[in-house]
């Protein structure tokens, strides 16, 4: 999470630890890109909750496929896409809300193109009554009401602005336990104008994210997960890097069951073990940021507390309308 306030300027990004579980934040060419037809996610984020600038993120997803009824090629993905994040005493916060669109088309049964789009609008937030200022401080404590006339309660300010996204996607697959994602989304293409307040504003930076989503059959009963993604928005950016062990406890067809044991890590920040469940078509995760910073002196090296959630329906079809889902 990147946060700051200056002079009416604000950028808070919203991120992931478990990046993989949050695909439609990624790029919207990941719309519709998971085995099955329809799907409902989750995912929860809570950090550094033991220093005042603590903050939480939630977000809320739906996305679906539309096959075409006269190519076996190409398939749609429709879908949406919530989000809202709070930081620090000043409340400054982010609600956003996508809708994305992407067209996938299959040169062959191993390799897929999906390019996408989204397009939204987000509000961004601030509460100044949490806020402390410089008039405020008379060397040895906090003066709620100073006499120097600075106003101290600025009110609660918020505006809203236009979102735009674009990204592609590359799925090459051998099955469907040894496959890999690449690609890359863009954010913000719009460049939006950010103001709070009179007299100043700026625009929000185009966001890039450029990752690597991979799973690798080892041996029965033994996946190999690997993902990577690389962030940058301005003078922002930071890595992820993650590998886990997926083990099948039952692959019965109805009665699937694996678990996934694994770490991650974010350069120059955090290590961040994880554990997965996949009971048919439910998946859940935990992770928890363990902060190895320069800021660990004030968190204790206690990071964050994520959760992401997915249900997927697979949808029996008619015979005569039956069309083969070619992505695992």
């Amino acid at each position: 999470m990147f946060c700051y306030v200056n002079i009416g300027h604000s950028q808070n990004e919203i991120h992931y630890s478990q990046f993989y579980n949050a695909t439609l934040n990624l790029n919207p060419g990941l719309t519709g890109i998971f085995n099955g037809d329809k799907r409902i996610s989750g995912n929860y984020r809570s950090q550094w909750r033991s220093v005042p600038v603590d903050y939480f993120t939630v977000s809320a997803n739906y996305d679906q496929k539309i096959y075409s009824q006269k190519n076996d090629k190409i398939f749609f993905g429709v879908g949406g896409n919530f989000n809202f994040d709070q930081a620090g005493d000043g409340k400054l916060g982010l609600l956003n809300l996508n809708l994305q669109g992407s067209f996938t088309y299959m040169v062959n049964q191993h390799f897929f193109l999906t390019p996408g789009i989204g397009v939204g609008f987000g509000q961004r937030t601030i509460n100044s009554k949490g806020l402390n200022f410089a008039d405020q401080w008379d060397g040895t404590q906090v003066i709620y009401n100073p006499t120097t006339g600075e106003k101290v309660d600025l009110d609660t300010k918020s505006f809203v602005y236009p979102e735009t996204s674009a990204g592609l996607n590359i799925r090459l697959q051998n099955s469907s336990r040894t496959k890999i994602d690449v690609g890359a989304g863009f954010c913000h293409l719009n460049s939006p104008r950010m103001r709070f307040y009179s007299g100043y504003d700026s625009k929000l930076p185009v966001t890039m994210s450029v990752y690597g989503l991979g799973s690798l059959y080892l041996a029965q009963p033994f996946d190999l997960l690997l993902n990577a993604a690389y962030r940058k928005s301005d003078e922002y950016n930071e890595t992820l890097l993650g590998a886990g062990l997926k083990v099948y406890l039952s692959s019965r067809r109805g009665k699937e069951f694996a678990i996934v044991g694994g770490v991650n890590f974010r350069t120059d920040d955090a290590w961040i073990p994880t554990v997965e469940l996949h009971i048919n078509q439910i998946r859940a995760g935990i992770s928890y940021d363990i902060n190895n910073s320069d800021f660990k002196i004030a968190t204790e090296k206690k990071g964050g507390l994520e959760v992401s959630l997915q249900y997927i329906i697979t949808e029996v079809k008619p015979l005569k309308d039956y069309r083969s889902c070619p992505v695992y």
